[in-house]
């Protein structure tokens, strides 16, 4: 499956930069959404085959919903992770010898449950979790609209790719391996070019 949000994750791209090209985003996005369903349900119907509305619907509708409700209510009850198991775990106590996913997972779907960056925080800190990490993605996103270049469609696509991670992964996983970290120092490099070349 994460091999296919990779795939969904580029042709999303692509139709975002279509779309800010016409000033039609949100409208083009709300009708893409809206046919995609229709179409992969269609798919469904004709040829039996449960990909077709497994990588749109129900990435889009239900597993992450359903993923979060297992973090919620696999930890409401137990110890909290404090990081341990990401990617500054060093900094903390190793609370459980088993990545947050896998443990979940193993108690739900028998396979890797990745939440969004609710689900994590909350696995995480609990609902302090939930605080603190919402304040740094508030400051994570300001930061990205500081970089994109307005109306320039390649400073777009260099940040929505790294955030295209957070539907599926933590904030903190998600900044230092899932490419945000990398995708700001991109855009920073372009929006110094940027200005050389065409400001001054």
């Amino acid at each position: 499956m994460a091999h296919k949000s990779f795939v969904m994750a580029i042709v999303l791209l692509v139709l975002i930069l279509y779309l800010l090209e016409r000033n039609r985003l949100f409208l083009g996005l709300l009708r893409g959404i809206s046919v995609g369903v229709l179409l992969s349900w269609l798919a469904w119907i004709v040829s039996g085959l449960v990909i077709f509305p497994s990588i749109l619907i129900g990435r889009l509708f239900f597993t992450q919903p359903r993923n979060q409700f297992y973090y919620y209510e696999y930890f409401i009850h137990r110890e909290k992770s404090w990081f341990s198991n990401s990617k500054i775990g060093f900094l903390f106590e190793d609370t459980y010898n088993t990545p947050v996913p896998e443990l979940v997972g193993s108690e739900y779907t028998d396979s890797f449950a990745n939440a969004a960056y609710f689900g994590d925080a909350y696995a995480q800190m609990g609902l302090l979790g939930i605080l603190l990490i919402s304040i740094a993605l508030g400051l994570l996103l300001y930061i990205s609209d500081l970089l994109i270049i307005e109306e320039n469609s390649l400073s777009v696509a260099i940040i929505v790719t790294g955030m295209f991670n957070l539907v599926n992964t933590g904030l903190t996983t998600s900044i230092l391996t899932m490419g945000i970290a990398f995708s700001f120092l991109l855009a920073t490099g372009y929006q110094l070019s940027y200005h050389n070349e065409y400001i001054d």
